[in-house]
């Protein structure tokens, strides 16, 4: 009995053990180098789009669409990259899965995608009628509400210049 008591033990603990507790892939050490969340709901063009990135002269971009055929392009704070890698970090966004889909097949709907690009790595994941556990999911709204008050604070003079959605997509 004592040793059915210890396998029993040993197998629990081996199974708990480090529940929850995955660690930070290396690259995560450092901030992104560009992010972009896409939110679509069957439309030709997204509900919701954003994207992060240095453009080919260096500038620091924040780009964002709203529905439209165009997106309007923001020269972004300096800080933009390092505050999103801040909530990856701190919020772990490091553990969302690859893609996300609802026990049954929907046809229509939603769907979403996030892609935070690092040196050396990634962070990409969807879903198609379906979201990440809350924790996660409220994570990417903190890092999709900080740049839409960016969007809100910024003035014409901040904009760089206005594209076709689709030459903007990652």
């Amino acid at each position: 009995m004592k040793r059915l008591l210890l396998a029993l033990s040993a197998m629990l603990s081996s199974m708990f053990s480090g529940c929850g507790a995955q660690a930070a892939p290396p690259f995560c050490d450092n901030d992104p180098v560009s992010y972009e969340y896409t939110y679509d709901v069957c439309m030709a063009n997204p509900a919701r789009w954003y994207k992060v990135f240095t453009d080919d002269s260096g500038t620091l971009c924040l780009a964002y669409n709203a529905g439209g055929f165009e997106a309007t392009i923001l020269r972004a704070p300096s800080d933009i990259l390092q505050t999103i890698g801040k909530t990856v970090r701190e919020k772990k966004l490091y553990k969302l899965q690859d893609s996300y889909t609802p026990q049954f097949q929907v046809l229509d709907g939603y769907s979403w995608l996030i892609d935070i690009e690092y040196e050396g790595g990634s962070i990409f994941s969807g879903g198609s009628n379906a979201h990440p556990e809350k924790d996660l999911d409220d994570a990417i709204d903190a890092i999709n509400e900080y740049l839409e008050g960016i969007i809100a604070a910024a003035s014409e003079d901040d904009v760089i210049g206005r594209k076709p959605y689709r030459e903007l997509r990652g």
